[in-house]
């Protein structure tokens, strides 16, 4: 309940939406995704997902995003889609796929809808058509297919500040979501001649980094003095395939703190030569070994699902959510058909809850609109606040909603 690995993505039309006709959009668009239309099962030595032939039904949304999958409501799949008032999110496992490939569903689902409330497409750039047959390199596991298998491991990394606020005591997911524009955020990532991820990535440090040095002396000293933002990167922009499947790894740019005090000048050019060296082909083919070679393992392999989940949940613990201090996913420019994207608001991603580090950020752009969502374990929204006042203070206008409005 705590770490569902569950992330959402919503599209928020300029219409109410009919309810029956998006039902009638998902039961034209599911054959269209049949990596998708899957449940997960149990063996002795692996899980693994088996064809779900139950129709996948349009839900309301609930009072919380990002919950647990599979629930008791959803046929046993590992995805969700939600209907409430102009918007229509769908919401997302893990073990399924990533951002981009949850992000292609989305934007295929919304045109074959809009189709269907007559509003054609003039061209179908980005979208699968219900019509097409699935690719079959759609069902890819790019993952194996780039490992090499000789690359050496990455280094462990020693672990990072955590935002110190306490979990609710009743779980719940809140998010917060700014508006602004894009290219307010692109002029000040110019001026520095780094991305617009860089950037963002430069202002989260700079936010922590403050939170730690207002904290009181005896909490300093208790805590981890590196502080790091971890970025998901799309490996489909490096490796070419057009699988649907996950193909994300991360990279995870950081300052040290018994170094000294930074300015944002000095954390971003940090952050943008961390990143030109991790996003090399041969910087990441040290993931890909890390990440599956184990699955090559022939001991490993022999050994019961009940033993590897209990060796993967003790790595988890110990590896993985412990090395960074919080989580920073940008999507990018969201494109769509000129006819289509005159009937669309605005896109948010709202990233997997994380019981380890409190607060997770996504960024969306659409047009000249950049949405910038937090999503929230605690009741503390110090993090939002001074990261939302910094790009106020810099020029940039920032319009915040709540998770019910975007």
């Amino acid at each position: 309940e705590r770490l569902p690995m569950v992330f959402r993505i919503s599209a928020l039309l300029k219409r109410v939406v009919n309810a029956s006709d998006l039902q009638n959009a998902v039961d034209q668009m599911m054959p269209r995704f049949p990596y998708y239309t899957v449940r997960l099962r149990s063996g002795f030595f692996w899980h693994y997902l088996e064809e779900n032939p139950a129709r996948v039904l349009v839900r309301p949304e609930t009072d919380s995003p990002c919950k647990v999958l599979p629930d008791d409501d959803g046929n046993g799949y590992l995805f969700r889609i939600q209907a409430y008032k102009r918007r229509i999110a769908v919401e997302f496992s893990h073990i399924l796929t990533d951002g981009t490939g949850a992000l292609v569903f989305l934007k295929s689902l919304v045109a074959r809808y809009l189709e269907i409330r007559g509003c054609p497409a003039e061209n179908s750039e980005g979208i699968l058509r219900y019509d097409e047959t699935p690719d079959p390199e759609e069902f890819e596991d790019a993952y194996a297919r780039y490992n090499s298998g000789t690359a050496p491991k990455p280094e462990r990394l020693e672990k990072a500040f955590r935002l110190p606020y306490p979990l609710q005591t009743v779980h719940r997911y809140t998010c917060l979501t700014g508006e602004c524009s894009s290219e307010a955020v692109v002029r000040l990532a110019k001026e520095r001649n780094v991305s617009v991820t860089e950037y963002l990535a430069g202002v989260y440090l700079l936010v922590l980094q403050d939170i730690f040095r207002d904290l009181p002396e005896h909490a300093r000293r208790k805590s981890k003095k590196t502080l790091r933002v971890q970025i998901p990167i799309n490996l489909r922009k490096l490796y070419p395939t057009k699988t649907m499947r996950n193909f994300t790894l991360f990279i995870t740019p950081g300052i040290d703190l018994r170094l000294g005090w930074y300015d944002l000048d000095d954390i971003i050019r940090i952050v943008h030569a961390y990143m030109q060296n991790e996003t090399d082909v041969r910087h990441i083919a040290r993931q890909l070994a890390r990440n599956q070679n184990p699955e090559r393992n022939l001991l490993i392999r022999s050994m019961p699902s009940f033993v590897k989940d209990l060796l993967l949940h003790t790595r988890y613990t110990n590896w993985g959510p412990t090395q960074y201090s919080g989580v920073l996913t940008n999507l990018g420019k969201i494109q769509m058909p000129h006819s289509l994207a005159a009937k669309i608001e605005s896109f948010t991603f709202v990233p997997p809850p994380g019981r380890e580090l409190r607060v997770h950020g996504a960024v969306t752009t659409f047009g000249d609109r950049m949405r910038i969502t937090f999503g929230n374990v605690t009741d503390v929204a110090e993090l939002q606040r001074r990261f939302f006042s910094f790009l106020v203070e810099n020029g940039v206008h920032v319009k915040v909603y709540r998770y019910e409005d975007v």
